[in-house]
């Protein structure tokens, strides 16, 4: 991003503000409820509904195969909201992959997994890749990013995931967007 231009209260800081949000979500330090952060958060809770609304998409060329060019779309949501304690809270998230060619609209997106309320609803993997996630995020959908969390399992895994590269670049344009911060 170069420039953004608009009247005040068009929502330009807005903008700037969403993306730090993420930034720090997508983080390893993950510390959205320490007492610093926690202040500046909830000053961008919208004061009627109590929540703050994400979604990011991503869409990645791969041009390492010459005679085509792919280019996958991806949208992460989250929706934080405050608990009964005051702490910021991770209401729901959704990490969606575009079907195909198809223009980006929500009905063309297919669901990889969503959490609601620490309740992880859905996982489009494998199996067993189920089965592990749903040991590794027990208890932890409210505070942690489901997304992070799949990063750092795969991270660490023997075995070679589709989405690692993209979750690397997505993880990185955090890190890099800390280091300029």
């Amino acid at each position: 991003i170069k420039a953004i231009y608009g009247e005040n209260g068009s929502g330009k800081s807005a903008i700037v503000h969403g993306i730090e949000f993420y930034k720090n979500i997508m983080s390893f330090s993950n510390d959205f409820n320490s007492s610093m952060s926690k202040e500046y958060y909830k000053e961008l809770i919208n004061k009627e509904t109590k929540n703050v609304y994400l979604s990011f998409i991503y869409a990645f060329v791969d041009d390492n195969n010459k005679s085509k060019k792919t280019t996958n779309v991806y949208k992460h949501v989250i929706e934080f909201g405050l608990d009964e304690y005051d702490n910021l809270i991770i209401k729901k998230e959704e990490f969606f992959k575009l079907n195909g060619t198809k223009r980006i609209k929500d009905e063309n997106f297919n669901i990889l997994f969503s959490s609601e309320n620490g309740k992880l609803l859905k996982l489009d993997f494998s199996k067993k890749t189920n089965n592990i996630l749903k040991k590794i995020t027990a208890n932890t959908l409210e505070s942690n990013s489901f997304l992070m969390t799949f990063y750092k399992y795969i991270r660490k895994s023997e075995k070679k995931y589709a989405l690692l590269d993209i979750l690397d670049l997505i993880v990185g344009v955090g890190v890099q967007a800390n280091l300029l911060y």
